[in-house]
């Protein structure tokens, strides 16, 4: 995997950003990469299976993110890919391919060592138990907030098979009126100078920890960045948002990602953009019994 041009991404050299379709333009990752350097909890040795797994998943945001042809991502197998956002995960419980040892050769990961080393059967179990108990924290979050007449305040997850960028893990079946963010009105275009203006220094990746190595890989992650800029009508806080979620990452033999399961409540996200007052509403505070805008 090219590592130049980029210290924490691959292919952006200057010649592979010279050669390559743009949605936007070639990402500039000053700002964001300040962010990561002065809020990141960890600072993986360069060769680990961390540092090499939050390199590869940084990659993947940018080129799902930024890149226009489908066919010149390099991280993943475009034509196969599948992504799933709080879906069911035993899916990926199958027996690994007869290629797994190419795959652990790329990671620089002793093939004799074996797959059980890594654990990686605990490590999906795990991410499935997280995924329920987010589960009864969001029933309880709707539950509590209907009962105070605040259901435009309940936000659903929906399961999303394929997309990109911020679409991919904000979709709902929530009627259109619930909706604080409705994915289906927005384009990538539309989506990316959202958020690029509410987070004027990026949202940031960190990888917190990885429970198996490959093919499948098993970590859990933080996104984070602060509220300098407005949203859907809601001022700008100046606060960190944040949220923490585990993902399960499928290699093939090329060591390309045929599959990434996402679990987190996106409603953590939603919730500390929607703080800031909008330009209607009333100098009355919210109430603060419903979770999600509790503070």
């Amino acid at each position: 995997m090219a590592t130049s041009g980029d210290k924490y991404r691959s292919y952006l050299s200057e010649e592979e950003i010279k050669n390559t379709k743009w949605n936007f333009g070639p990402p500039n990752y000053d700002d964001v990469d300040k962010l990561f350097e002065e809020g990141r909890t960890n600072i993986w040795p360069v060769g680990s299976l961390e540092e090499k797994v939050e390199r590869l998943v940084k990659t993947w945001e940018m080129e799902l993110m930024h890149k226009a042809d489908p066919d010149e991502y390099k991280t993943l197998d475009a034509k196969n890919f599948k992504l799933g956002v709080n879906e069911d995960t035993t899916s990926v419980l199958a027996e690994a391919p007869d290629t797994t040892v190419k795959v652990l050769e790329f990671f620089a990961v002793d093939p004799s060592k074996g797959l059980n080393d890594f654990q990686f059967h605990y490590g999906v179990f795990f991410a499935y138990m997280r995924l329920r108990e987010q589960e009864i924290r969001n029933l309880m979050w709707i539950s509590e907030c209907v009962a105070q007449n605040q259901k435009s305040r309940v936000h659903d997850s929906e399961i999303v098979k394929i997309g990109g960028g911020y679409n991919a893990f904000l979709q709902t079946s929530l009627p259109t009126s619930l909706r604080f963010y409705n994915s289906e009105e927005e384009t990538a275009d539309s989506s990316q100078k959202l958020f690029k203006t509410t987070f004027p220094r990026g949202f940031v990746l960190e990888i917190l920890q990885v429970y198996s190595g490959p093919p499948v890989i098993v970590y859990k992650f933080r996104h984070w960045g602060f509220m300098e800029g407005p949203f859907k009508g809601h001022a700008p806080t100046g606060e960190m948002v944040e949220f923490i979620g585990m993902a399960i990452l499928e290699l093939d033999e090329h060591s390309k990602i045929v599959k990434k399961e996402v679990f987190s409540d996106r409603g953590e996200l939603l919730a500390g953009l929607i703080k800031g007052k909008t330009s209607n509403e009333s100098t009355e505070e919210t109430p603060s019994g419903c979770p999600i805008m509790s503070s």
